[in-house]
């Protein structure tokens, strides 16, 4: 950190802290905040993939035991509302904890974000995009093994916006999923740009025909399901195995 304050004593990986070790670590950094003469609030945060969430309360499962967290103010679950929420479990949550004027520590607020397993935390936004992210990975497993298989395929989810460029202007994008493969005994790489498609409305469909626009700056963009906006019988597994299979005749 910029004034010499360690992550390690901000943040903690480990949900099941008591209440007098998150005491602690709020004891160390008001003393370090005091030294830098800063008048920043002291507050630890704490993170980890839980296994349910709702409004009032955050539950993380460790080897068959439960720690419960109940923040003061409401939990905000990123893209869920009062009738669907806690559907999505596992979540990604952060829960910060400050001192009271009491004196006491308490934790003030708590964020939770959909993620994809809790093996594979991957964020996702949706269960539609978790059902997209699933087929990704099936799929990518799948041409893995097969004789005629790339010679690599990585994927990345990017967590913020970017920019792209045209004709000397930038727009901001922020695709769903990132496929790169590497065709077998080339030196190339593809870029597939994925992106689930939610609602069907007009506005929805219009903002997105224009991201998509500058999407393909950036690599060959696929929709799941496939030739969104137009109605497809045709399954996303098929369609994305057929443009991995066929990413060396693309730079030929």
């Amino acid at each position: 950190m910029g004034n010499g304050t360690q992550l390690n004593m901000l943040f903690s990986c480990a949900p099941w802290l008591s209440h007098e070790r998150i005491n602690d670590m709020l004891t160390q950094l008001e003393v370090s905040l005091q030294t830098d003469s800063s008048d920043k609030e002291a507050c630890v945060y704490i993170i980890g993939i839980a296994t349910d969430a709702n409004r009032e309360e955050v539950t993380f499962t460790v080897r068959s035991n439960t720690f419960i967290h109940r923040p003061e103010a409401r939990v905000s679950i990123n893209g869920e509302s009062t009738y669907n929420t806690g559907s999505r479990a596992p979540y990604w949550a952060i829960l910060e904890y400050r001192r009271g004027r009491d004196g006491k520590v308490y934790c003030h607020q708590g964020y939770a974000h959909a993620a994809y397993t809790l093996d594979n935390p991957v964020p996702v936004d949706s269960n539609k995009e978790r059902d997209t992210l699933k087929v990704i990975i099936n799929a990518s497993s799948y041409a893995g093994r097969q004789a005629n298989h790339p010679d690599a395929i990585s994927l990345s989810k990017p967590l913020f916006t970017s920019k792209s460029s045209k004709n000397g202007v930038e727009e901001i994008i922020h695709p769903d999923f990132i496929l790169n493969v590497v065709p077998s005994k080339e030196n190339t790489v593809t870029n597939f740009i994925i992106e689930t498609m939610g609602s069907e409305s007009e506005e929805y469909v219009e903002r997105k025909l224009q991201t998509h626009s500058w999407m393909e700056q950036e690599g060959v963009l696929l929709t799941d399901p496939p030739g969104w906006p137009e109605p497809s019988d045709r399954t996303f597994n098929s369609f994305l195995l057929k443009h991995i299979f066929s990413t060396g005749k693309m730079h030929q």
